[in-house]
């Protein structure tokens, strides 16, 4: 399963990528290529029925104005936008289903799962 978390530092992107009629996969990429300075990607390669925490190392230094999750699920494409995650946070995944849940800040999380390995695309 592939897996995108997109951090955008421009307004009008993040509109864009807000818009329900906008496909990430397999566009966003290209995308992210023209506008190299207002978008950072980081694609992950998961397997379904898995449990993963997005460390909180991933934002440390990030400017971001919104952080969005892209998945390519058995049935089609999900998106989220995803707020508070400078604290890290865990994110579920099923073959048809996942659940992104922000860690909440000054509180420790009961017993993480490993963190999760992304590459960076931009």
């Amino acid at each position: 399963m592939v897996m995108d978390v997109v951090l955008v530092s421009d307004a009008a992107l993040e509109q864009r990528l807000m818009a329900p009629e906008g496909k990430w996969f397999p566009s966003g990429p290209a995308l992210a290529a023209s506008y190299p300075d207002a978008m950072r990607v980081y694609r992950c390669e998961l397997p379904p029925s898995s449990e993963f925490s997005l460390p909180p190392a991933l934002f440390d230094g990030q400017r971001a104005l919104a952080v969005f999750v892209f998945a390519g699920l058995a049935d089609g494409e999900r998106r989220a936008r995803i707020d508070g995650w400078r604290d890290g946070g865990v994110i579920s995944l099923a073959r048809e289903d996942w659940r992104a849940i922000p860690q909440e800040k000054g509180k420790p999380s009961q017993r993480p799962p490993p963190e999760m390995h992304c590459s960076s695309q931009s």
